[in-house]
């Protein structure tokens, strides 16, 4: 579907640029094509075809699925830093009453938008399905027609359309949703008019793959908010996750990554997530010798939040992931080691038994194949295992 992206001014850590999806999208002709995560995919297009009211081009007001952590040389996942990011939305002020924009352009748009919203709850299919597509194309890009959308009552109609059972609707409305998702002072304002509990239920009975995935990126953007990840994770939306990831596409599962290495930054949602099985998929990734998924530093991230519980280094060592580990440490690309060791520090730390099987095979090697990383933080690391 759209072309978007989580924040245009806030510094990234490696890991939340990692795990950025970029894109989503229905195609601008309305052909329901989906979102291309952030990870250079093309796009695809959907399963449908329908004809709607063309819209202006609205300006890119911020690019938030274009930054991944793969592909970026800065390795630093201080809280502090996650901490701006995740908390951006709550120094944000979203007013219902306020007016975002001014003069005849605007004015036009905000009437135009009004009309949409009263669409949005018509008794005729089509015309609900018309006016979906509309919204999501004026929310494509342009943060003040999401504003305006919300502040009109489009958030609460778009969300109830979530239960339809008309294929293209549930996606139109979807990714509408989702790209309101977009704008960093609505993150919370969603979760409040009902978004996640619909989401949620699109990722268990979505008529499409494409609409689910959708979902799970418009759960991905809304985990950007640390105050929303406790709610999403309660709400029932990491067992639907894990199957995505592990029966998904590859888009799929890494949408799925993308919100649940957000959520996996709180403990109730680490032990959800090892309860629900997510460290027999990650050390499965990670055990990929080609690495044709590009699944490698996506697990390796989340494992990373996961094995800072003892829950979590047991069902690790429990799935055989400390031969793994060391493979990708010993042969990996330096991207895929210097994830790793941060998983191998948090293993080596809390348990003598868990140091000793780790590096008890050539450890000359291993910690010399670990001195190369560039990053200080890691070499400190580094010296600690040591």
């Amino acid at each position: 579907m759209e072309t978007h992206s989580l924040s245009s001014n806030s510094s990234y850590s490696h890991s939340e640029k990692l795990m950025d999806p970029e894109s989503h999208r229905l195609s601008s002709n309305s052909t329901s094509s989906r979102h291309s995560s952030g990870f250079t995919e093309i796009f695809r297009e959907g399963e449908y075809t329908h004809s709607f009211p063309s819209t202006p081009n609205s300006t890119r007001s911020s690019s938030c699925w274009n930054q991944e952590v793969c592909n970026s040389s800065d390795f630093s996942a201080t809280e502090s830093m996650l901490s701006e990011r995740n908390d951006v939305c709550n120094q944000l002020q979203f007013s219902i009453g306020s007016n975002p924009s001014s003069g005849t352009h605007a004015a036009y748009t905000e009437s135009r938008i009004k009309n949409l919203v009263s669409d949005l709850q018509s008794a005729h299919t089509e015309i609900q399905l018309n006016a979906a597509a509309e919204l999501r194309l004026l929310a494509k890009h342009d943060d003040v027609n999401r504003i305006l959308i919300a502040r009109m009552g489009g958030s609460k109609p778009l969300i109830m359309l979530l239960y339809s059972r008309y294929q293209p609707l549930q996606l139109e409305a979807t990714t509408a949703l989702l790209n309101l998702s977009l704008n960093r002072a609505l993150k919370e304002y969603l979760v409040k008019q009902g978004a996640i509990k619909a989401l949620v239920e699109v990722l268990n009975h979505g008529l499409s793959k494409i609409v689910k995935e959708n979902a799970a990126v418009a759960l991905a953007h809304l985990a950007v908010c640390k105050a929303n990840r406790s709610e999403i994770g309660a709400a029932g939306a990491i067992p639907p996750l894990i199957e995505l990831l592990e029966r998904g596409s590859l888009r799929g599962k890494k949408d799925a990554a993308a919100a649940l290495y957000r959520m996996s930054s709180i403990d109730e949602n680490k032990k959800r997530m090892i309860e629900a099985g997510a460290l027999r998929l990650l050390v499965g990734f990670i055990s990929s010798e080609e690495d044709k998924e590009g699944m490698v530093d996506k697990a390796m991230v989340i494992l990373g939040n996961l094995v800072s519980i003892e829950l979590g280094r047991a069902a690790f060592v429990k799935e055989g992931g400390i031969t793994p580990l060391m493979q990708v440490i010993e042969v990996g690309a330096q991207k895929s080691k210097d994830l790793a060791i941060p998983v191998l520090f948090q293993m080596c730390t809390h348990s003598r038994e868990h140091r000793s099987l780790m590096l008890q095979s050539e450890p000359l090697s291993t910690l010399i194949s670990l001195s190369m990383t560039v990053d200080p933080r890691l070499k400190s690391q580094v010296l600690m295992i040591n």
